[in-house]
């Protein structure tokens, strides 16, 4: 907090959370998500690791980055 940034891990599947490969950006639902919460928050949001299923919360632990913010579910289905 005291860098009023949160660092984001993510997994890159769509629709939830993707990048382009060809210029880098980001996109998806939980991406988006992701920004207005940053915004309505005041904090900036920083892209800092792409990572699996297996080993998310790994890094999570490690300190690479504060949070999942693709989410940790592929569908609606499976988030209900």
């Amino acid at each position: 907090m005291a860098a009023q940034t949160i660092r984001c891990g993510y997994i890159a599947y769509p629709p939830g959370f993707m990048r382009d490969p060809n210029t880098g950006s980001f996109s998806g639902t939980f991406y988006d998500l992701t920004q207005e919460l940053g915004k309505r928050l005041n904090l900036k949001i920083e892209i800092a690791d792409e990572v699996t299923w297996g080993t998310y919360i790994e890094g999570l632990k490690t300190g690479r980055y504060d949070v999942l913010c693709s989410g940790a579910w592929s569908d609606a289905a499976e988030a209900r």
